[in-house]
């Protein structure tokens, strides 16, 4: 209804989050009053509520800058094209010595001789394994194979990488163009870039 009146989504958006931001906490307080009232089952089942309510309001009105700073981008635009890669038959002690303290990142694509994209491999998958055996242990060993959970088309909706993101707890994405790799993504570096854009747009509606 707010939409209608108002012709604007985020505006409409904004209202109504906070519109049940303060309903909630109406909810919290009529709650606790309820519980020392003497029902305490009742009363804490309506301050329960009342967090839920207030909770999604701050989701809500937080996503809306978010989709709209992110709205029609592609992957293509927050990726770093050409990332360092580790053949598959790499020893651990390698890795770390020649790929991790030279370039210190957290995670790299794993690809074969071919440049076919086969996995990544992060510096926790490395602590995981004993120090003595470092020597023997390859990362193709210890890899998480390449698939829909860590690799995405470089021409897919940001706001799709980014529910990924959320669904796998997955802060790295491997981006690819026809199934070759062409960079990796990380949580960080998009939510840089959307700061930024913010920052120079903003939100003046």
């Amino acid at each position: 209804a707010i939409w209608h009146f108002k012709g604007n989504s985020r505006v409409a958006t904004r209202i109504a989050a906070r519109t049940g931001g303060w309903f909630g906490l109406a909810l919290i307080g009529l709650g606790i009053f309820s519980a020392f009232s003497g029902d305490l089952v009742g009363g804490m089942w309506m301050a329960l509520i009342g967090l839920f309510i207030r909770g999604a309001a701050g989701s809500s009105e937080m996503q809306t800058p978010l989709r709209r700073g992110l709205e029609g981008e592609r992957v293509a635009r927050f990726m770093t094209p050409d990332p360092s890669t580790v053949p598959p038959d790499t020893t651990l002690r390698d890795f770390v010595e020649r790929y991790i303290y030279r370039d210190r990142h957290e995670a790299y694509p794993v690809t074969g001789s071919d440049g076919s994209l086969l996995g990544m491999v992060t510096v926790h998958d490395v602590r995981l394994q004993p120090r003595e055996q470092w020597e023997t242990i390859t990362v193709g060993q210890i890899m998480t194979e390449a698939g829909p959970h860590n690799s995405i088309e470089a021409k897919t909706d940001a706001m799709a990488a980014l529910s990924l993101m959320q669904r796998k707890d997955n802060a790295r994405l491997m981006v690819t163009r026809n199934g070759r790799l062409v960079g990796i993504m990380a949580l960080k570096d998009m939510m840089r870039l959307f700061a930024l854009k913010m920052d120079l747009e903003g939100d003046r509606d």
